[in-house]
Parts: C-alpha cells; structure tokens; sequence
C-alpha cells in the first residue's frame, strides 16, 4: 500500500427506484484517513510556526468558576509554558498578548531557552484591558504569514466576548487566515465566552475548538493542539466536485475528527464545486457530508447513474509531493423497490447529529437576538433528533435546557457552552470533552 489517503465515498441511499416521481434528497459522505504506510517520521521532519494568542483582557484574572482559587490566566500561564515540550528544533513559537491593544512578546523565536521562554509567558499577569479579538488574530496572522514553516497555527484562547470589535470583524479576519493557509485552533477559558462565536472562527480554517474548565484541561488541550501540529502528515486537502446535470446540493458538514455546521453551497454553471478540507494528521478519520438531491430518472432506466464524481487532491508534508486521486459518485436506479430500502445506518446517525450541531448553533443565534420562541422550536427539534439516535444524555440535557427557557426566559452561558461542546464531540470524542456530562450537576 502506498503513502496516500485511503479514500472512499459513497450515498446514504445506494438504490433509488427508478420510476420515482420526485427527486431524492440524499446524503454524499466523502471519507478519507492516511493508509498504514505512514508512520510518525512522514509528519516529524517539517517545521511548524506556532503562534500563541492569549487573551490577557481584566476578566482573566477571576477564577475560572464561582468559589475557586484558581485564576484563568494562571491556568493559561502553566499550560502554555508545557507545551515547551513540544517546540522541535527546526520550529517557532511566537506569543502575543491582546486585550483592547495587542502586543507581540516573541515574533518566531527559535531554540529560545526554557527559562527565557517561562519569563515571557509569566509577564501575561502584567497586562489587563476591554477584549478586542480581531486585534488579536491579525498580528498572529501577520507573524505566521511572513513564518518559513511548513505548517502554520494559531493557539487562540480567549475567555469572553469581544467588546472592542464585533464578532463579524472577527470572522473576517478568520476568513483572511484561512486564504493565508493558517490554522486557528480556538481555546475558550471559563463559562462566559460565546462558544458558537470562536467554533465559527475555527471552523473558517477547518481548525478545532475547545472549552477549558480547569488547570488539567489546559494543560490537555495545549498538549494536544501543539502535538497534532507536529503529526500532521497530509496538508492542503481540496475536494473537487463535478455534478451531473439537475444534481442540487445544499449544505454541507464536518463530521469527523469534530462536527461543525459548515454552511451551503451553490454550484456555478459548470457544476464544479471547490472544498478546502483542511490538513490531516497520523491515525486520524475525517468525514465530511453533502446533502445533495438526485433527480428524477426521465425514463424507465435501471443500471448505475454517475452522480457526479470528486477529485481529492492533498501534498504529503515530508516531501511536498502533489498526489490526486478521483472517484465516480454512483447510485443505482432500480425497477426492484424493495432494494431502495437498503440505506447505510452509520451514515445517516453521522448526518443526524451533523443536524443537531446546526440547530444548536441555530438556537444560539436566536437566543442572541431575544427570539425565545424560536429558540424553543430548535431545541424540541434537538430533542426529537436526539431521540432518534438513542443519545439520551443529550436528550436530557437539552430538555433542562428548554425547562430553564420556559421558566426564567434565558439560558445561562455556562449551560450553552456545555452543550455546543458536547455537539461538536458528538460523533467523536477528543479532548476537553471527553468527561461524562452530569445533567444534574449542571442543572441540579
């Protein structure tokens, strides 16, 4: 087997009944994962830029939580100062500190000594100030831009809400990152930032979010995004899309290694379609779903009909060899209906709780802008879904959820961040999320 991506692709429904009057909506998963071949020297002879963007505003000096001793910025301070650890010869790390201002503390340092490295981290405490997020991000991105390394990512870490800027100033510049191929990898500290908020900034550079609730989750997380760094063996992953003529897709997700809601899509003309999938890293699955409608057959037909057909295109990071590989989208029209029962239960499981991520984000939104009856509606949608897949730790998280909102016409921050986490673990559990969620804990 060579160093390539195992790559498959295949349709929630593989029969469909060829004298149907309707099109059928239909669900595209597009999976791929690194054959056996590789092993951890294809990702340790690169070079990575780091850059750590820490949020150093006044509301992280309070303790992570009501009653604890333990300050937030504290908590940043000792797991950025582990990840040392981690920084290979041939890396940088920069750091910079932002609140209302932004300053840069070490600009793609190299082989800087642990202790000198230590003194930098600590001068954190010296600062305070309003959040200004896009301030924060855009020196990262200058730094990071101007970096040799092979792979670039931003260690982003804030514990509140921007209030310098607006959270659509932050998704532009995100939005600029991701052209500039870097990584954001989103940290929120404490129960008052807005998960949806950073988990958009992220999913803009197809990074991953976290939510830190304790010195151990930092230290977790700080290790985890710096070593998935170092064992990124694949970058640059682009699927390219040509659909058949009246082929209709819609919105795509996410699902693995974490589920986001990724948005729609809309096909030009000439059918094409181009989705940047991001890096891949050693032993990891990614999936990704397309909801996608086959059109009615115009004739009694029955045989394979090409949905279409995707190219997946990546650069091994060891050698920078370009490889591309392409599949046929196929679905079988048959005259026997009994076939078109046949689905794939595992992907369909995978496209519900794609769903539920979306109606959670969804709801967040509504909650935002006062609108508590829509709310409502979207998490009995999340119930119902949540049903359906027999997630009834969800379930009932959800539905304390929806009794809270019907009896004090809010829901606390803490809570929506303990359930947009839980979403984006929900077809993969990572760190930072991992622990077993006690409904009657948070809502006792």
């Amino acid at each position: 087997m060579e160093k390539k991506l195992v790559f498959e692709s295949r349709f929630h429904k593989p029969y469909i009944y060829s004298k149907v009057r309707d099109d059928v909506e239909n669900i595209l998963q597009v999976q791929f994962k690194p054959s056996e071949k590789f092993t951890s020297s294809d990702a340790g002879t690169k070079s990575v830029d780091f850059c750590i963007v820490l949020d150093v505003s006044g509301s992280m000096q309070e303790p992570f939580t009501s009653g604890s001793t333990q300050k937030k910025i504290d908590a940043a301070i000792q797991a950025a100062k582990k990840v040392y650890d981690f920084i290979g010869p041939s890396d940088t790390i920069s750091i910079v500190f932002y609140s209302d201002k932004v300053h840069t503390i070490l600009d793609k340092g190299t082989n800087i000594r642990r202790d000198e490295y230590e003194r930098l981290i600590d001068t954190a405490r010296n600062y305070s100030g309003a959040t200004n997020i896009t301030l924060g991000l855009r020196r990262g991105k200058e730094i990071l831009h101007l970096g040799k390394g092979t792979i670039k990512r931003i260690i982003f870490l804030t514990d509140g809400l921007p209030t310098e800027d607006t959270e659509e100033d932050g998704l532009r510049e995100a939005s600029d990152i991701a052209e500039k191929k870097i990584t954001i990898n989103a940290l929120g500290v404490g129960n008052d930032f807005n998960y949806v908020y950073i988990e958009k900034l992220a999913q803009k550079t197809r990074g991953t979010t976290y939510h830190m609730k304790s010195l151990d989750d930092a230290v977790k997380i700080f290790e985890e995004v710096f070593q998935s760094a170092k064992n990124t063996i694949v970058k640059n992953v682009t699927a390219k899309f040509k659909f058949s003529e009246r082929v209709r897709v819609k919105d795509f997700y996410r699902a693995l290694p974490e589920t986001t809601y990724m948005g729609k899509l809309e096909l030009g003309k000439d059918r094409l379609l181009e989705v940047d999938l991001g890096d891949v890293e050693l032993g990891k699955v990614y999936e990704y779903l397309f909801e996608v409608a086959i059109p009615k057959p115009v004739t009694e037909y029955q045989g394979p009909f090409k949905a279409g057909e995707v190219t997946l295109e990546y650069e091994l990071t060891a050698t920078g060899e370009r490889i591309s590989d392409k599949k046929d989208l196929i679905v079988e029209l048959t005259g026997d209906i009994e076939k078109t029962y046949s689905e794939y239960a595992s992907v369909y499981e995978s496209y519900i709780k794609c769903q539920i991520n979306k109606l959670d984000m969804l709801m967040n939104e509504k909650l935002k802008v006062g609108d508590g009856k829509t709310a409502k509606d979207l998490i009995n949608e999340i119930i119902k879904k949540a049903d359906e897949i027999g997630d009834y730790n969800l379930k009932e998280m959800y539905e304390n959820m929806l009794e809270e909102l019907i009896r004090t016409g809010k829901i606390s921050q803490k809570y929506l961040i303990v359930a947009s986490n839980q979403t984006t673990r929900i077809n993969n559990q990572a760190v930072g999320s991992n622990q077993e969620v006690n409904v009657d804990e948070i809502f006792g």
